[in-house]
């Protein structure tokens, strides 16, 4: 049986999965992901929705890491129940992402939750640089696509080659194309098929 589920995993893993998240973790073992690291939808609640599932398929002790709106800042600190607060680390998008009560929105946000008590692998900063990885050649030129420099850092400070990442909100491809260029294996669930086939045909081009 287990060398069954342990099959079910691997044939999961390094595709772009065109699935509701709150169905597609249905699949995913208990306790097999090490790291999720996501960027899931600010104004809508299905990030919240798949708490207990994400629980349920993550490790004893790992680490539950996402990009998250300023505006909707909040929301993590009063929806999320299963999972604690850590930290907040700060990067700057390379050109505005839009406008805000104040001016220019040059700020991202990302927040660090954990399960248990994992370690961290490599300590850096709070304050990462953001554009993408100098191996990146090409990238989709879309907003939501984020910026892969700053992906890479968070996979080697909160995981280990090898290990098991899983994003289940993968828009383009940009959390599955860093831990490409990181060694780290992926599971990728994105709800529209466009922005999927858009996800595959970057990753293939890797």
């Amino acid at each position: 049986m287990e060398c069954e589920v342990m099959s079910d995993l691997e044939s999961l893993i390094g595709k772009v999965h065109v699935a509701d998240a709150r169905e597609f973790l249905k699949k995913i073992p208990d306790g097999s992901i090490d790291l999720c690291l996501t960027d899931p939808p600010y104004f809508e609640d299905v990030f919240f929705e798949i708490e207990d599932e994400l629980y349920r398929v993550m490790k004893r002790d790992s680490w539950l890491i996402f990009w998250w709106g300023t505006k909707v800042l909040p929301e993590p600190f009063r929806k999320l129940q299963r999972f604690e607060y850590v930290w907040t680390i700060a990067t700057q998008h390379s050109t505005p992402a839009g406008k805000t009560a104040l001016g220019d929105n040059v700020l991202a946000l990302i927040l660090v939750f954990r399960k248990g008590r994992p370690k961290i692998r490599y300590r850096r900063w709070d304050l990462l640089p953001g554009g993408d990885h100098p191996m990146l050649q090409k990238r989709p030129k879309d907003p939501e696509f984020k910026p892969t420099l700053t992906n890479c850092f968070i996979l080697q400070m909160f995981s280990s080659p090898g290990d098991l990442v899983l994003d289940p909100f993968a828009g383009l491809g940009s959390i599955p194309a860093s831990c490409q260029l990181m060694g780290r294996r992926w599971i990728a669930v994105e709800i529209d098929g466009e922005k999927a086939t858009r996800a595959e045909e970057f990753l293939r081009r890797l």
